[in-house]
């Protein structure tokens, strides 16, 4: 332990001293920058960068050049932190927000040294503009981004193709931007060299306090608050950031009094318009208590053994409620990395089952205060109740809370998701918890939902309802159900539409039947059958989604298949042979047709299978004949797009050959006409004649 503490601490002072040392030579550089506009180690430098003659480099640098504008770094900058916040990582977000930071300070010290741009008469400039050179901010913004992104993946990954691939990535970035600013004669090579120091500077700030609080050493100083009244014997006392714990060690009970600062009830009184719950409202007490139950008997199912400290009732203290639950004994974990895999198990499971979250989250710094570890060596999560209100909900549970209208979100349940998770593994569930313990489990939940709904119709919740009154204006999935179910029988869709046509063209004396009897064994060609689900789903998707959505599914299928052959090429999954035939049916004169509006319906006849088989020019003429208001007679398109009639003699031929249809061999919609006995003389007598 003394041998650790030691490398601990001559670690610090190393890390220190390097801060120390790059704060001082920032120092220095910025006072020789504001009075010198370059050096000669800058001419050399410059000159030396302006000869290197690599083919494609300047493609390059100015691809590296435009990551780091403003534009896109900003741009991707917000993404990065809009995906942190979805992923239930809020302190990873407010660490990449505080990059914005060191660009002012990047800011403050251009205007504070004003130091002149390289100029034409000295050096070649590709790239010149007005303003200050010292530091390059498109090396500070590379550095501070990128940096940190490699800072933040290797802490919290273990392994993983991110682990390496991010670092790697970020330094080529890194390094190509700063070549590229000194290149282009934007920058001198010192401007460069001050960038790095102040990135590294905040950098190191940034880092310091960030793992200060994932390991939880980093304290602010709090005020001193009123003792309290003496208590009795064996009562102790455990504080948070918003309720008071007494550990009655004989009773065996931890009563929990929630008595938030002014800070958490403005946060939550701002999202619900409403007191903070868990003081005075006895029912969002009982939906917590419901949802311990649902908890205890769910981590029963999941991981063989309850995680859950039971609930034991609800006092009336006075000017509050006091939430009783088990007294677990044993220790805290010291931070959420001793029990990292308990948490992303859990949490993982929590929203499979539509359960909350934050409380167990691995993006909470203080998640694992929330758990005790058992003189067995177990974990008891002993605290599943939130005080603050969160507005990061996790990214797979997020559409549901919109719908349902929790948002921001506190401690809200999936009531859905939790009861289709129940009922799909209702065998599962009852072999682990037996009938009784699923009985128990149904009964928890109504008593939460019921608890829950009492407690929220009492809270204007002006954004939640808002946001619920939104989704349901933009919601789309019964949109995507009904694609879904007409998806499965989008080839039947795509036969039909072709079957039709043969029959069409066969009736009326376009084609003779070895010539209709060649076409439908065509479409029974694995060929082609591979290829009328696809059309059949563009069918499917321009009946649902109009224009541009239709345009834009229709070219994004075609796309996607079309890569999805590539990808599988080099996996080894498919020969080449069958990535070609992909390639032919999802070709790029598909892909374009697939754009136009109406004929993108069935832009698969520009494949090269349906032209080789002969199905492009039905396909053509069926949907041309569909068109409204009878165009296709009227501007006698058939002339263009099916083939001539046949020849009397041919025809009459064909109607001898054609059988006769009984009344009930009659589809519905189609008109037929037998031939009667006078007419088959007829038709003879041509023949003959």
């Amino acid at each position: 332990m003394d041998t650790f503490r030691v490398r601990i601490t001559g670690r610090t002072v190393v890390e220190t001293a390097a801060v120390l040392l790059a704060v001082a030579g920032l120092i220095v550089l910025s006072i020789q920058a504001s009075q010198q506009a370059f050096s000669n180690s800058d001419i050399q430098i410059a000159q030396w960068v302006r000869s290197l003659g690599f083919p494609g480099l300047s493609i390059i640098l100015s691809l590296a050049n435009a990551l780091t504008a403003a534009p896109i770094a900003i741009t991707l900058w917000v993404v990065v932190m809009a995906l942190l916040v979805l992923r239930g990582r809020p302190l990873e977000a407010m660490a990449v927000f505080s990059v914005s930071g060191l660009w002012l300070a990047n800011l403050f010290l251009r205007i504070l040294v004003d130091r002149p741009r390289p100029s034409p008469e000295i050096i070649e400039v590709v790239e010149f503009s007005g303003g200050a050179s010292f530091p390059s901010g498109h090396v500070t913004a590379a550095i501070t981004f990128y940096g940190l992104l490699t800072f933040l993946t290797i802490y919290n990954l273990r392994r993983g193709h991110l682990r390496v691939a991010l670092p790697v990535l970020s330094v080529l970035i890194i390094g190509l931007t700063s070549l590229s600013r000194v290149y282009v004669g934007a920058h001198w090579p010192s401007d460069v060299l001050g960038a790095y120091l102040l990135g590294l500077i905040g950098l190191a700030g940034i880092a310091w306090i960030y793992s200060s609080i994932k390991e939880d050493t980093f304290h602010l100083p709090r005020l001193r608050r009123k003792q309290p009244a003496p208590l009795p014997d064996g009562i102790k006392i455990a504080r948070s950031i918003a309720s008071t714990v007494y550990l009655d060690a004989r009773a065996g009970t931890a009563a929990k009094e929630y008595n938030p600062p002014r800070l958490v009830r403005g946060l939550y009184w701002l999202a619900f318009q409403a007191p903070f719950p868990y003081q005075r409202r006895r029912e969002a007490l009982e939906a917590a208590a419901a949802k311990r139950k649902i908890a205890s008997l769910l981590t029963k199912h999941q991981f063989g053994h309850d995680m859950v400290a039971a609930f034991y009732e609800i006092r009336n203290g006075g000017s509050n409620y006091q939430f009783v639950t088990e007294l677990i004994p044993g220790t805290s974990p010291k931070s959420n990395r001793e029990i990292e895999d308990t948490l992303s198990n859990l949490y993982s499971y929590s929203q499979e089952v539509g359960l909350p979250t934050w409380q167990i989250s691995p993006g909470n710094p203080h998640a694992y205060s929330n758990f005790i570890r058992t003189p067995q060596g177990d974990l008891k999560l002993i605290d599943l109740e939130s005080t603050l209100v969160s507005f990061s909900p996790p990214w797979k549970q997020l559409l549901a809370y919109l719908r349902d209208g929790h948002f921001p979100v506190f401690d809200d349940v999936d009531f859905v998701r939790l009861r289709n998770y129940v009922n799909s593994h209702a065998s599962e569930l009852k072999q682990s918890l037996g009938p009784s313990g699923l009985e128990e489990l149904g009964q928890a939940i109504d008593a939460a939902e019921r608890s829950t709904q009492a407690w929220k119709e009492r809270e204007p919740r002006i954004w939640g309802r808002l946001a619920s009154r939104v989704y349901r204006r933009l919601d789309m999935s019964k949109v995507f159900q009904g694609i879904g179910r007409r998806l499965d029988r989008a080839e039947a869709m795509a036969e039909a539409l072709l079957k039709g046509g043969i029959d069409r063209w066969e009736r009326e004396g376009r084609i003779d039947g070895q010539r209709a009897a060649s076409l439908r064994e065509t479409l029974a060609t694995s060929e082609v059958r591979s290829l009328l689900k696809h059309l059949g789903a563009h069918l499917v998707l321009s009946l649902a989604l109009r224009f541009p959505f239709g345009s834009a599914s229709r070219f994004a299928w075609v796309l996607t298949f079309r890569l999805k052959a590539r990808y599988d090429l080099a996996k080894g999954r498919v020969t080449k042979e069958e990535y070609r035939a992909a390639r032919s049916v999802h070709s790029i004169p598909v892909m374009l047709v697939s754009l136009i509006p109406g004929l993108g319906t069935i832009a698969y006849f520009a494949s090269s299978t349906m032209i080789r088989t002969g199905l492009a020019r039905m396909l053509i003429d069926q949907f041309a004949y569909k068109l409204p208001f009878g165009l296709y007679r009227r501007l006698r398109l058939a002339r263009i797009t099916a083939p001539r009639l046949l020849k009397p003699a041919a025809r009459a031929q064909q109607a001898l050959q054609m059988p006769l249809l009984k009344p009930d061999q009659l589809k519905p919609g189609v008109v037929t006409r037998s031939v009667g006995p006078q007419e088959r003389e007829e038709q003879k007598s041509c023949v003959n004649c």
